[in-house]
């Protein structure tokens, strides 16, 4: 018997080899083989496709050759047409070719599609449901006449349900029957909508949890792993969960602790979610609970509990989370509480709609928050008080369900009392009315129905508003205990072997003073992933590619250790040996010059492949705003494992605008304008393909011309002057101003010359020198002026030289929120350079910024100060040097230049000292990033003498405004201020002010 089963098994292995093998032949010689015919074959509905339509979707023709595959784009082709429930194809060896059948089984049509509702108790017409079918018909696809398909179906019953709960309609749920009308072989398709009751959340709480250790059957002690903080007397409810993971996790619904009975042999009332159970407390993490606070008090009728299911158990406790305040856990959420009348904040950011998907978010991003503060081990988990309210059983179901009940019993009645002619009887439920008798059951129906009904408003109001409650099981905090660094490499194995004879590269103290998780310090596990922000593994990568140890692997280990609350670190490092940078390829730019880019570059070839320089370097470039793209990245070369080559990859933006258009400005008026201006200009580069573009230079030519203003510029700027890193700036203008005063116009025209550099190597620190030569004064002074103002009407010509200071270490954007940039800059003009004044000009101003107080505030203080005073035979600063203050970008409570020294005719003729001082918070609207609110408070003074700092005569002003982003028009302020101190000449009133920018200096 044994033998003939060996020789059954090598039977059936010859069998299936030569099935195999012969199986393989055909499908080689079918790669090989020319399709000599396509058929088509048609099953399924009638939805109006033909074997021509199919055709027209198949790609491969009579005479192409065949390969295995080739037939797989054309079935997905018919499949997308969304006509077809199933294609396949078939090969057979045919006339020396291949004859390959399209087998495609048509849908079927979708014939009437009905909407209805259901109330728990009867079905309902589509015209009573609470949403117009026209929206619902709106976010569905399935349509009559077109090919029906079950997926199609059941995202109408998702984007259904989605609508649904958009509207706040949280229990919503929908049915879809499809059924084949016998008829015309369609599908007919009837959505059925449980609409349930429309739901606000009306309060969002957070609620302490802590976790039980033990449950003790015989004593129903239950045990806390922390200390629970509670009172005799205090309510609470248990709650379970599946896991404890770094998902959002799922309440189970049923209880997991079973209570049996309490004491005395009473009967245990049910368990169920939402229950609230009274503690009577043991000892610091150890409670009995009893169904009521007397109960609890006195010690009598515990809950006792006798099976205890394998799940972790959480109790939630009336208190407040620890670790954070509940206002700090808000502005984590999603999930926002109703819109008030009284809350302007919350007509913008309110919603209260139930919507599990951002509540799932919500439990991740709580969860985030707290392991990023050492709590590893935290549990966010979600009750929902209309999952209690709503349920089956409770007070507002059983009330809507008698209501519905009575309601369909008064609808029977009635429609029985329409037919039931006089003389006739109508036999329900088994006895015989006549049509007096009918009458007074639907008058008794409708009291019932009228008394139901008020139950059910009742209930109904008393659950209209949803309370929210996450509960957080914080856990212990973790902190970092050890932190060790081993040096060593792979051995033959590819396993990491420890090398204590290694003597590193970086000292280990140095590497400890480069991470965040010091010892001592709170455990956030994210700093130990590399790639995540304020990460120690990059930490200590960058470390090491600042000494050109480019191929250093870092590998972190944690070990915890509960008892003391720490977790110990170890990081495991492969040093490698140092890079040098064989060559630097630059990619990308197509009209930008090669030496635009590489003269920013603080390495070269030949170097150490420092990777703090290289990041220096595409600072830099990216600073330079000429590209949308830039990126850094090592090339290996083989032959040379101490070389790379360093790949640096641009993408060019368009750096070319022109443009027409106007404006309104507050202090000036109306204006238009008409402007070029090209960021990446070469003036020397005049071939084509991209004639004056590519060698990084700045050029911009702008005319203004106004009701009150009128301006032309011409600026060019050479970055790299003599080959240098030395910024040279030239600006030709010519300006006429008339909205400085009634009394007279203002005119502006001249040439001014600059050269900028860093010093000391550090781009934060620029020095400068600058020439202006200009005429300049007011002219058309009217009779009416003071004599004073007639004294300074006239043009000068100005000559100075300047010299400027500047600190910056703001950071980058519009609005930045944090550094500060200061500049001193003193000027001198001097007969003696062809300049009609003799005068000299001393102004330091600083801005600084600081976060605020909460996320995205921002606060900017402003400090200005400058002395201008004559020398020599000069008896006067000329009028247009002299200090004044008032306008959008000074005092804007005040009109433009009108806070300062004033004539006999109260006209502000300027002072030599001025000092000025601005503060501001803004906090961003939650309508979006592109607008900001502002508060502010400006103080200054002018003073008629030079070095005068008098502050009695200061004014100041309050005021709120927006920040706008728009596109298109880009940053723009709108300030509306009030004056507090005022000087008789500038008392008017509130300002107005408007103008484009987020910050006022600079």
């Amino acid at each position: 018997m044994q033998m003939n089963t060996l020789k059954s098994l090598a039977a059936l292995a010859v069998l299936w080899l030569g099935w195999t093998l012969g199986a393989q032949a055909w499908a080689q010689g079918a790669a090989e083989g020319e399709i000599v015919k396509i058929e088509v074959r048609l099953a399924g509905g009638t939805t109006g496709v033909d074997e021509a339509f199919v055709r027209s979707h198949i790609r491969l023709r009579v005479g192409d050759a065949y390969r295995p595959g080739l037939e797989n784009e054309d079935v997905k082709t018919l499949m997308a047409t969304g006509r077809f429930t199933n294609v396949s194809v078939f090969l057979k060896k045919a006339g020396g070719g291949l004859h390959l059948i399209f087998t495609a089984e048509r849908a079927r049509n979708t014939g009437t599609v009905i909407l209805k509702g259901f109330d728990g108790e009867r079905d309902i017409s589509a015209d009573r449901l609470k949403i117009k079918v026209s929206k619902l018909l709106g976010v569905m696809t399935t349509r009559e006449t077109e090919p029906y398909l079950d997926r199609k179906v059941a995202a109408d019953v998702r984007a259904l349900e989605d609508y649904y709960r958009s509207k706040g309609y949280y229990d919503v749920s929908v049915n879809a029957v499809p059924v084949i009308n016998t008829t015309t072989l369609d599908r007919d398709v009837t959505f059925t909508i449980t609409e349930g009751e429309r739901v606000k959340i009306e309060e969002i709480r957070f609620r302490l949890g802590r976790s039980i250790n033990t449950i003790d059957t015989a004593t129903d002690q239950l045990t806390t792993e922390l200390p629970h903080g509670l009172v005799t007397g205090d309510s609470v409810r248990l709650f379970v969960q599946e896991a404890a993971n770094d998902r959002a996790e799922e309440s189970v619904p049923m209880p997991a602790i079973m209570p049996a009975k309490v004491e005395a042999g009473a009967q245990a009332a049910p368990m169920h979610r939402g229950a609230y159970y009274f503690v009577r407390v043991i000892a610091r993490n150890q409670v009995t609970l009893h169904h009521a606070a007397g109960e609890a008090k006195a010690g009598v009728r515990r809950v006792d509990f006798v099976t205890v299911a394998n799940v972790p158990h959480y109790i939630e406790t009336p208190l407040q989370p620890e670790r954070f305040t509940g206002k700090e856990l808000a502005k984590t959420l999603e999930t926002k509480e109703r819109r008030r009348w009284w809350s302007p904040v919350s007509w913008f950011k309110g919603d209260g709609r139930i919507m599990d998907e951002k509540m799932n978010l919500d439990i991740v991003q709580m969860r985030k928050k707290y392991r990023d503060n050492g709590h590893l081990d935290v549990v966010v988990d979600i009750d929902k008080s209309p999952d209690v309210d709503y349920a089956p059983g409770s007070e507002y179901d059983k009330a809507h369900r008698a209501w519905r009940r009575a309601e369909k019993r008064l609808d029977d009645f009635s429609k029985d009392l329409d037919k039931l002619q006089p003389g006739e009887t109508q036999e329900i439920d088994g006895q015989l009315y006549n049509q007096a008798q009918l009458e007074v059951e639907v008058e008794k129906a409708e009291d019932v129905e009228s008394a139901a009904y008020k139950k059910y408003k009742a209930a109904r109001k008393a659950v209209y508003y949803a309370t929210m409650t996450y509960r957080v099981v914080e856990g212990r905090q973790y902190k970092v205990g050890e932190v060790q660094f081993r040096f060593g490499g792979l051995n033959a194995q590819g396993i990491y072997t420890v090398n204590p004879g290694i003597k590193p590269v970086i000292p280990r103290e140095t590497l400890l003073s480069e991470l965040k998780l010091r010892p001592g310090e709170i455990f956030q596990p994210d700093a130990l992933k590399s790639g995540s922000l304020g990460s120690d593994v990059d930490a200590i990568s960058n470390a090491y590619g600042r000494k050109a140890y480019n191929k250093t692997e870092v590998n972190a280990r944690s070990q915890p250790d509960p008892d003391k609350g720490v977790i110990d670190i170890t990081y495991d490092i492969i040093e490698g040996k140092p890079v040098f940078i064989e060559l630097i390829k630059i990619e990308g730019n197509v009209e930008t010059k090669d030496i635009v880019v590489r003269r920013e570059l603080a390495v070269s070839p030949g170097e150490p492949f420092d990777m703090g320089r290289v990041k220096l370097s595409e600072e830099r470039i990216r600073g330079l705003r000429l590209f949308s793209e830039v990126r850094t990245e090592s090339e290996p070369l083989p032959d040379f494992p101490d070389r790379e080559n360093l790949i640096l990859s641009v993408k060019e933006r368009k750096t070319a605008r022109a443009g027409f258009g106007g404006g309104f400005s507050t202090d000036y008026g109306a204006f238009g304008h008409v402007f070029y201006s090209e960021e990446n200009f070469d003036i020397l580069r005049w071939r084509q393909p991209h004639p004056l573009q590519g060698g990084g230079q700045k050029f911009r030519i702008r005319a203004a011309l106004g009701s009150r203003r009128d301006d032309y510029t011409l600026d060019f700027e050479e970055p790299w002057m003599f080959g240098r890193k030395l910024r040279f700036t030239s600006s030709i203008y010519a300006s006429e101003y008339e909205y400085y005063s009634d009394y007279y116009d203002v005119s502006r025209a001249g040439i001014k010359l600059g050269l900028e550099r860093t010093l000391f190597g550090r781009d934060y620190l620029r020095g400068g020198i600058n020439y202006t030569f200009e005429s300049t004064g007011i002219y058309d002074v009217t009779s009416s002026a003071s004599s004073e103002l007639k004294d300074d009407a006239g043009r000068d010509t100005i000559s100075k030289f300047g010299l400027t200071l500047a600190y910056d270490t703001r950071g980058g954007g519009y609005l930045p929120d944090k550094g500060q940039r200061t500049e001193l800059l003193v000027e001198g003009a001097n007969s003696g350079i062809g300049s009609d004044k003799d005068f000299y000009r001393l102004q330091l101003t600083s801005a600084q910024y600081f976060k605020g107080m909460n996320e995205g505030h921002i606060i900017e203080t402003i400090f200005r100060t400058g002395v201008v005073e004559r020398y020599g035979d000069t008896k006067e600063v000329p009028f247009i040097e002299r200090y004044a203050l008032g306008g959008s970008s000074t005092m804007r409570g005040f009109d433009f230049r009108e806070v300062g020294p004033v004539d006999s005719k109260n006209e502000v003729i300027g002072g030599k000292t001025m000092a000025m001082a601005s503060f501001e918070y803004s906090v961003p609207v939650p309508l979006g990033e592109w607008i900001r609110f502002g508060t502010f408070y400006d103080i200054g003074v002018v003073s008629r003498s030079a070095y005068d700092y008098s502050f009695s005569d200061y004014n100041d002003n309050w005021g709120i405004g927006l920040r706008l982003d728009i596109p298109m028009l880009g940053p723009m302020r709108l300030d509306y201020a009030f004056p507090i101190s005022t000087s008789s000449h500038n008392d008017g009133g509130g300002q107005f002010n408007f103008t484009f920018g987020y910050t006022q200096a600079f």
